[in-house]
């Protein structure tokens, strides 16, 4: 082979080694640094589906419905607490009646076509809770949910009332 041809292919190879490492690098440049240390790919939990459980509170013949990430306590003598990480909602029956004075501090709201008294925190000691005050239609007791709002509001709504046996 004559001596240019051989200087003519050699000068090719270097010009294509070098353009083929300047696109190479370009590419690497470009390329994210997640990529280039090949993580394993991100696996996000699928939520599972709430289920809801049916709590009776014997004393106060009452029962409501709570979704299972709730625990429920019941008490001895009628009512309990509802508990949720920091938070909770107390249930409790009396057959002494709260008399609201003031009709600033309450509204009227109905459970189903029970009446009730929603209490806000101006008008009890604590000044992050709320207080639902309504008559059980069958025992005539006063039922007290006491706690968020929202809480009390969903417990409220869900709450349903058994007649006590007949002596």
């Amino acid at each position: 082979m004559h001596r240019n041809t051989t200087f003519l292919i050699v000068g090719l190879a270097i010009f294509a080694a070098i353009v083929t490492g300047v696109n190479l690098a370009k590419v690497e440049q470009n390329t994210p640094i997640e990529n280039k240390l090949q993580s394993p790919p991100e696996v996000t939990p699928t939520p599972q589906p709430i289920t809801y459980l049916t709590h009776t509170d014997p004393g106060c013949q009452i029962s409501f419905t709570l979704p299972d990430t709730l625990d429920f306590t019941l008490n001895k003598n009628g009512g309990g607490i509802v508990q949720n990480q920091n938070r909770e909602t107390t249930i409790g029956c009396t057959k002494i009646k709260t008399k609201l004075t003031n009709p600033d501090v309450f509204e009227t709201l109905f459970i189903g076509s029970i009446s009730a008294f929603l209490v806000s925190p101006e008008a009890t000691s604590s000044n992050a809770t709320h207080s639902l005050l309504f008559t059980h239609p069958f025992t005539k007791q006063e039922v007290r949910l006491t706690g968020q709002e929202s809480e009390v509001i969903k417990i409220a709504e869900t709450m349903q009332f058994t007649k006590p046996a007949e002596k």
